[in-house]
């Protein structure tokens, strides 16, 4: 195996397991790094306009006249780096828009004046009167959350959202991938699960919300997201950029080497070998978006 030790690579993998994320420490094990959102300026920006692509725009709820016609409160949760807010802000300069994150990685100064950044954390309690907002925003957010959390965060945003306002909800949900992307994926969902996150809430988020007394207009809209242009085409190869950008950071590739039991040297071996496999074997995530209304009164 050569380089680190087992020993060093079991202590490095009970680290990851057992961190507790704290705005204030820069571990790299939080279990915001185990997100797509990783703090990174180039995926979070990638991840944003891949989407914006797949679904042919940036939200699916009917609030576009209303977005022109101004007045209208949009909150972001998760909102990383502001890219999401950022071009919607410049598009509809008559609405207001608030974006919130327990990292402050968003910009302060060079911003449209229309758009409002908070740091603060959502599991705390979201810093706003009740029906604040006409539209709650929540993408790539879903490894964030433990089975736990989910609840108090749906409440949270129900709390906050506007009678006849609409909450939206953006992730991944892994279906088909090769035997070597699979190591990848099935040890960052291993990972999850012994921290009590399900990395395929997403896919059944529909249902869930479909119970909350509030809720009502439920919708699911799914995309294909497939890796290489073998099967996906030129996009496709933006997805493969975006898993490898993510599986290459450095803060992911020394924890889930470790949980993996293999060296960092190895596991950069193993992950130069996914390319040609997804060109040879079809790899399938299916994107989900979720919104939903809340009642008026």
């Amino acid at each position: 195996m050569g380089g680190t030790s087992s020993k060093s690579r079991k202590n490095k993998a009970n680290e990851l397991l057992s961190y507790k994320p704290d705005v204030k420490d820069e571990n790299p094990f939080a279990i915001y790094y185990m997100a797509l959102n990783t703090g990174d300026v180039d995926i979070m920006h990638l991840v944003h306009f891949y989407y914006k692509y797949i679904w042919q725009g940036c939200f699916s709820v009917p609030l576009e006249a209303k977005l022109i016609e101004g007045d209208v409160k949009v909150l972001d949760v998760g909102c990383g780096v502001g890219t999401w807010l950022l071009d919607l802000s410049t598009q509809y300069m008559n609405s207001k828009f608030v974006g919130i994150d327990i990292m402050p990685i968003f910009p302060v100064e060079i911003k449209p004046e229309n758009l409002e950044f908070i740091e603060g954390d959502v599991l705390n309690g979201l810093p706003f009167d009740d029906n604040t907002f006409d539209f709650v925003h929540q993408e790539t957010m879903g490894l964030s959350w433990t089975k736990d959390n989910w609840p108090f965060v749906i409440s949270e945003y129900i709390r906050v959202t506007k009678p006849g306002g609409y909450i939206q909800f953006s992730d991944p949900d892994v279906v088909t991938y090769g035997p070597i992307l699979g190591k990848f994926f099935e040890s960052m969902r291993d990972v999850c699960k012994l921290r009590n996150v399900d990395g395929h809430y997403i896919k059944t988020l529909d249902k869930v919300l479909e119970n909350y007394d509030e809720i009502t207009n439920v919708c699911k809209d799914t995309r294909d997201a497939i890796m290489c242009d073998a099967f996906g085409g030129k996009v496709g190869n933006v997805w493969y950029d975006i898993n490898h950008m993510v599986f290459t950071k450095d803060e992911i590739a020394e924890g889930l080497s470790a949980f993996m039991n293999i060296t960092k040297e190895e596991y950069f071996e193993l992950w130069s070998k996914v390319e040609q496999e997804a060109k040879e074997s079809r790899s399938v995530t299916l994107l989900h978006r979720i919104s939903c209304q809340k009642k008026y009164r």
